[in-house]
């Protein structure tokens, strides 16, 4: 049958990823195969993730945000025994027991204390995510807090600093800033200038080919809409 994931919060505020099988000819869903890939407790009622994406590699990427409030308070987005305030990739296919199996070259298999779904860490509020499955690319869009939006050409095993950093700028200095290097944002605005940047998609149309491989983003404040031509390094 053809699969399709949906990411959503139920009604106890908690993120679930749900499987259903499809019609391919019309994309209607049955109910009844509903089936939960994997659910994830929310101590907050705000950033809560949403878009999932399949990338090149097929396995399903899945944004969560930090668990909400403001600053990361319970400081789960360094912190790869948390779910939260991270890049998730798994095979959504049940394995034995599972409900989902963990790619083997995921980068913190086997490590003590890490969760293995883990891709990429330290994010505030991945709720966009685009793959370009031409280029290889995954791209991830930030909502910053207090000074900066930011966006991530997503790579294995990155740390992307929140909350000891806003973007490239230091937040809170005292806090650790993770197991792996500080990674930073592939592409930054300030808030004079954005104030909340919204992840876009790689543009692959005839109609302007200058654009021909950009990442397309905008802000959802002001209307404004960039592209970012990335020369892959």
């Amino acid at each position: 049958a053809d699969l399709a994931y949906v990411d959503f919060t139920d009604l106890d505020g908690n993120t679930v990823i749900a499987e259903f099988a499809i019609d391919p000819a019309t994309g209607q869903f049955d109910r009844d195969s509903y089936r939960e890939v994997l659910t994830v407790d929310q101590p907050y009622g705000n950033h809560n993730g949403g878009q999932l994406a399949f990338g090149p590699d097929q396995y399903l990427y899945i944004g969560l945000g930090d668990g909400g409030s403001g600053g990361d308070p319970e400081r789960h987005a360094l912190d790869l025994s948390s779910r939260l305030g991270k890049i998730l990739r798994i095979d959504p296919v049940s394995s034995g027991d599972e409900p989902f199996t963990v790619p083997s070259d995921n980068p913190f298999v086997g490590d003590d204390g890490a969760d293995p779904t883990i891709w990429a860490y330290g994010l505030r509020n991945p709720w966009r995510i685009t793959s370009d499955l031409q280029s290889g690319q995954i791209w991830v869009g930030e909502n910053g807090q207090d000074l900066r939006e930011y966006a991530h050409l997503l790579g294995r095993g990155e740390n992307y600093g929140w909350s000891a950093y806003e973007g490239s700028r230091p937040m809170f200095k005292d806090r650790l800033k993770g197991p792996s290097p500080f990674t930073l944002p592939t592409v930054e605005h300030d808030h004079g200038e954005y104030r909340s940047l919204t992840g876009g998609v790689v543009y692959r149309g005839r109609a302007f080919p200058e654009l021909n491989g950009a990442y397309i983003y905008g802000d959802y404040s002001t209307g404004r809409i960039h592209a970012m031509l990335h020369d892959g390094t």
